[in-house]
């Protein structure tokens, strides 16, 4: 049996996505301890028990990409902050294929489904499901 939870959607979301998603890449790149970066920033928008579920999203988008994230400044969004909002927020539904293997995208697929729901309980979300990575790629839910 298979649930479809709410995804979330909006301003909210991509702020929320965007400030985390450079505040990890800071920190990492920077030697500092993750989770409590992602809580100070978090703590923003009052959604810190988010820390934990961006933490494993983003060492698995890493890890199905083969390659560190790229992030963008200010107002200009990086193709991979695009792919990370597209893949949360379902507002594209062409497939992404990621070099790695079945167990990476096992992963990254429990991760985006935990963010998603996560955030579904935290911020404002829309009647619509979210996609999924399966296999080695990214497919609409069945």
């Amino acid at each position: 049996m298979a649930y479809m939870f709410a995804q979330p959607t909006g301003l909210a979301v991509s702020a929320i996505v965007l400030g985390a998603v450079r505040c990890w890449r800071k920190a990492r790149d920077a030697g500092y301890s993750l989770q409590p970066s992602l809580i100070a920033i978090l703590r923003d928008h009052d959604c810190e028990m988010l820390a934990p579920c961006f933490d494993s999203l983003m060492a698995f988008s890493e890890a199905a990409l083969g390659r560190s994230l790229c992030v963008g400044k200010d107002h200009i969004i990086s193709e991979d902050e695009h792919l990370l909002l597209d893949l949360l927020t379902g507002t594209k539904w062409t497939a992404v294929c990621f070099v790695c293997s079945d167990g990476i995208a096992a992963a990254l697929d429990c991760a985006l489904r935990s963010m998603r729901i996560m955030m579904g309980i935290i911020v404002p979300i829309s009647p619509k499901c979210g996609p999924t990575v399966t296999g080695a790629q990214r497919t609409k839910p069945l």
